[in-house]
């Protein structure tokens, strides 16, 4: 994979430790990987925090939907063969992400990125907040954070866009840890192209697209 300087993706898990299962690792505690009840889910986008294109528009220069990009990557993963997960989108709201309100929010954080309550670093370009229980592993809650304080965002059109950062190449990392899969290497050498070109890899690059399509790891984690 292209070699320029990476920033990080992240994830924060309550009550949360990793699984490795071969290749790939998936969220756990006490052995019980995270999942969702019955294979279904669902999210909403937080309309209040939209509008993260720069000037309104994509890298190109032409408008664009902000939210579909997301919904690109919701579809990476449900396309999977052999799976059985529902993922269906709410109406939007205008309501922040709360750990603790069972709603699986989607958001944009223009300002005060460092002062979130879990105190993200300035480098991660999104965190997803995962939350579940500890006696069966089932998620109760999901909210995924995109780092607009620090980052310019847009729908990249080719690797000479290094300015800005892809959504969907981003959004589709962030639904993995969503859907309760951890990093496939937090080694920033990682020599094994398996690992490293990873949708689930802990990095990416400004320009960058290649983890808007899942490759082996990804799909052996999800099924």
């Amino acid at each position: 994979m292209n070699r320029r300087s990476r920033i990080f993706l992240g994830s924060l898990c309550f009550l949360s430790a990793s699984l490795s299962a071969d290749a790939f690792t998936l969220i756990a505690n006490s052995g019980k990987p995270a999942r969702w009840s019955n294979g279904t889910t669902s999210y909403r986008f937080n309309t209040a925090t939209s509008g993260y294109f720069v000037g309104g528009v994509d890298a190109s220069g032409t408008s664009s939907d902000e939210f579909q990009p997301i919904r690109n990557a919701f579809n990476s993963w449900l396309s999977v063969p052999g799976l059985s997960l529902s993922v269906t989108e709410n109406t939007a709201s205008s309501q922040s992400a709360s750990s603790s309100d069972h709603i699986n929010t989607i958001q944009w954080v223009k300002t005060g990125w460092r002062s979130l309550s879990f105190q993200p670093t300035s480098r991660a370009l999104a965190v997803t907040l995962l939350s579940f229980d500890s006696g069966s592993g089932v998620i109760t809650d999901a909210d995924i954070y995109f780092n607009a304080d620090n980052f310019r965002w847009a729908v990249v059109d080719s690797g000479t866009e290094t300015s800005y950062i892809d959504v969907q190449n981003i959004a589709t990392h962030e639904i993995g840890h969503f859907l309760g899969i951890d990093h496939s290497s937090e080694n920033i050498n990682e020599d094994d192209p398996a690992l490293s070109d990873a949708t689930m890899f802990f990095a990416s690059t400004g320009g960058e697209t290649s983890r808007r399509t899942l490759h082996a790891d990804d799909e052996l984690a999800i099924r």
